[in-house]
C-alpha cells in the first residue's frame, strides 16, 4: 500500500506541465490590506507528521514549495518571523486529480476558510479526466484564524520532467498563484 502512495507522489513531484497551457489562477483577497500591513509572515505548524497519508511525509515538493513561496514573499517585501509573533501565516494544500482518484493534501487545515470544500468540490466537477494539481496558497490572521488571502492554480501534471525541470515549474506556479501577492505597506 505505502508503494502506490509513493508512486502517487512520484507522479506529483513530476511537477507541472512545462507546455500547453497557462495554470487557471484564481485569487480571493478576503483581507488584503491586513496581509499588506503586517510587519512579517511564519508558516502554519506542519501536522505532516501526524497525517495519515504518507504523501504528506515526502519533504522533497515541501520543501521545493516552501522555498518557492518564501522567495515570493520576499520579493513583495514581507519579511520572515517567528509564529506568534507574525502578522499573518502561510500555508499550502495540494489537490490531484486523475481518471480515477483524487486526492487532497491539507495537512495544514485547522482556520476558518469560509467555501475552500465549495472550492475543491468545484475543481472536481469542473475538470475533464487527465492528471492535473492544483496549489493552493492561503495567508491566515494567526490570532482569529480567519482567511486573510488565498491564491490557487490549476495545470496538468507531467511526469517525464527531469528534477531540475520539475523544481522550475514548481516554482513557476507558485509565482503564478502570487503574482498578485499584496506587497508589504512601509
Amino acid at each position: 500500500m505505502r508503494l502506490f502512495a509513493l508512486l502517487g507522489l512520484a507522479v506529483l513531484v513530476s511537477g507541472c506541465a512545462t507546455t500547453g497551457p497557462a495554470p487557471a489562477v484564481k485569487v480571493v483577497a478576503a483581507n488584503a490590506a491586513a496581509v499588506a500591513s503586517a510587519g512579517s509572515y511564519a508558516w502554519v505548524p506542519d501536522r505532516s507528521g501526524m497525517a495519515a497519508n504518507p504523501l504528506n511525509n515526502a519533504d522533497v515538493w515541501r520543501g521545493v514549495v516552501r522555498e518557492a513561496v518564501e522567495a515570493e514573499l520576499a520579493s513583495a517585501g514581507h519579511a520572515k518571523g517567528e509564529g506568534r509573533s507574525a502578522g499573518f501565516v502561510m500555508a499550502f494544500h495540494l489537490v490531484i486529480k486523475d481518471a480515477t482518484s483524487t486526492t487532497v493534501i491539507d495537512n495544514y487545515f485547522g482556520y476558518d476558510a469560509p467555501g475552500v470544500r465549495t472550492h475543491l468540490d468545484a475543481f472536481l466537477k469542473d475538470h475533464a479526466d487527465g492528471r492535473e494539481g492544483t496549489l493552493v496558497i492561503d495567508a491566515v490572521d494567526p490570532k482569529a484564524k480567519k482567511l486573510l488571502w488565498r491564491g490557487s492554480a490549476t495545470t496538468q501534471l507531467n511526469p517525464n520532467l527531469s528534477v531540475p525541470e520539475r523544481k522550475a515549474a514548481i516554482r513557476a506556479l507558485v509565482g503564478a498563484v502570487l503574482k498578485d501577492f499584496p506587497e508589504r505597506k512601509k
